[in-house]
């Protein structure tokens, strides 16, 4: 009887342990977004090092990341009866019946990880025209509602000039002739960045 509820326990707990989805996707989840994010990065910093040195740049865009799981696992067993007589009988034991039963397990795990990541080239000009194209003004509002908390800090990487006041728009040149122009915007900007950190002033 012992036999019998040991063999069905086994086929009751197995199936509860074969899932992995959700334990996966806390896993692997962040560490794509993370790896593609650094990776973006690097490919970035690597084509502005080629633009200074006048090189060709060479960009690829990421556009699909296929993983898929599979978990399979396996238990084998195989039950083993022996029939003994007593000492002293000599009465042989009753045809088909055991006195002792022996139950061999053999687990078994099956797991494949297949990724599946698709790239594609992205031609020189249209990466050239992404990169030179002025920013819409509602593209610099979701910069500052959507990550970058610092109005400063945008205000000096994204803006050239304000009614005039020039952010050092020369430094980009390979040849500059006098220094860039930019304490006076430097001003307005720590004026403005204190009115917006005071809630005295709104970016809308």
């Amino acid at each position: 009887m012992i036999f019998w509820i040991v063999v069905l326990s086994i086929c009751i707990l197995l199936p509860g342990c074969s899932s992995i989805g959700p334990h996966q996707i806390k896993l692997d989840r962040n560490r794509y977004n993370d790896v593609i994010q650094d990776t973006n990065n690097e490919q970035l910093l690597m084509n502005i090092v080629r633009l200074r040195y006048v090189e060709p740049v060479t960009n690829l865009k990421l556009t699909n990341v296929t993983s898929s799981y599979t978990y399979n696992p396996s238990i084998s067993t195989a039950g083993t009866g022996i029939s003994f007589t007593s000492a002293g009988s000599s009465a042989p034991a009753a045809a088909g019946s055991s006195n002792i039963k022996t139950l061999n397990v053999e687990p078994g795990i099956q797991y494949m990880d297949t990724p599946t990541i698709s790239y594609t080239p992205v031609e020189n000009s249209v990466f050239a025209e992404e990169m030179m194209s002025p920013l819409k003004l509602y593209k610099v509002h979701l910069l500052a509602y959507g990550g970058i908390s610092d109005p400063e800090l945008i205000m000096r990487m994204v803006f050239q000039n304000i009614d005039g006041m020039d952010n050092a728009s020369s430094a980009t040149s390979e040849k500059i002739r006098t220094l860039p122009e930019y304490k006076k915007y430097y001003r307005f900007v720590n004026k403005l960045s204190y009115l917006l950190d005071n809630q005295e002033a709104y970016i809308r």
